[in-house]
């Protein structure tokens, strides 16, 4: 029988801010990632309905 052979994963880097202005930043962070991932995907769901609108009709 075969041995398994395990894998050994590096730990996850931890990070802590250290003051207010680094929770402040970082939060500021994570509001501007997260605006332009509803940009990106309100963007693809608009190419998405284009596409369907323009195949829609032959099918």
């Amino acid at each position: 029988m075969a041995k398994k052979v395990s894998r050994l994963k590096a730990a996850a880097a931890s990070y802590t801010p250290q003051s207010r202005e680094q929770v402040s930043t970082d939060i500021k962070k994570i509001g501007d990632i997260q605006r332009e991932l509803t940009r990106i995907e309100t963007d693809a769901n608009d190419q998405i309905a284009v596409i369907m609108n323009r195949n829609t009709p032959t099918v």
